[in-house]
This record gives structure tokens, sequence and C-alpha cells, in this order.
């Protein structure tokens, strides 16, 4: 089955592309990835983007996600799209639930909902132990 992420991947690099946008974490890394003569704003995460497309890429950036997120709801039940973000998160590990909780939000899914699986499979989880 296909992560969420993966619904968004080709789409985002398209975009990436299409916007002159990239990544970096290092003053390296941006030297490496960076066009000459391009004045770049970072807007999150560190994600550059040429000055003049920030509004145009997060305006598409949303939308992928948008249509990322009705496709992943049609492939998947709530309770599987819920496991799966308790899983990516490591919830069942360090028993904090809050990054999974504010994913959720994208879909529509309240905290408490959140909570009932976190308890209900955390339990079957954690019984092997």
């Amino acid at each position: 089955m296909k992560s969420f992420h993966s619904y968004m991947q080709d789409k985002t690099r398209a975009l990436f592309k299409d916007m002159g946008a990239f990544f970096a974490f290092s003053h390296r890394q941006f030297d490496e990835a960076r066009q000459e003569g391009v004045e770049y704003v970072a807007l999150h995460a560190g994600l550059m983007v040429p000055k003049g497309n920030e509004q145009e890429t997060l305006a598409r950036l949303e939308r992928i996600k948008y249509d990322a997120v009705s496709d992943y709801l049609k492939d998947r039940d709530k309770e599987s799209v819920i496991l799966d973000s308790l899983r990516n998160h490591e919830c069942f590990y360090t028993r904090d639930i809050s990054d999974c909780v504010d994913e959720m939000k994208d879909f529509n899914i309240t905290k408490q909902e959140v909570l009932e699986v976190f308890f209900s499979r955390g339990t079957q989880l954690n019984s092997n132990y």
C-alpha cells in the first residue's frame, strides 16, 4: 500500500522543477542547487523558492496536498489512515500523538478518533512484550 506522501511525490517534484524550488539545509546545499543571479526566499522547512514564485508555489502545494488527501482516502478506511500516521510518527514508541493529531487535521479526523485507534491498537501491539 502506498504511503500518503507517495501520492504527492511526483507532482511535487514537477512543481519544484517548474518553479525552480529546492530544499537546502546548509549553505553548501544552497550553493550547489541555486541558479546564478536568482534571488531566493526561504519558505519553510528548508524550501527555497525564487523570489516572485512564493505564492504560486504555496498555492500549488496546497492543491497537490488536497488532491493527495482525497485520493488517499479513496484507497483506505479511516482507521488505517490513522494507524499509518501513528506508525509513521512512531507514536506507539514515544507515546506522543501530537504530530499524528496535527497531520490528521488535513483529513478531518479528530483527536478523539486518533486516541481511539491509539489505545485500541496500541494495547494490541504492546501485548506482545
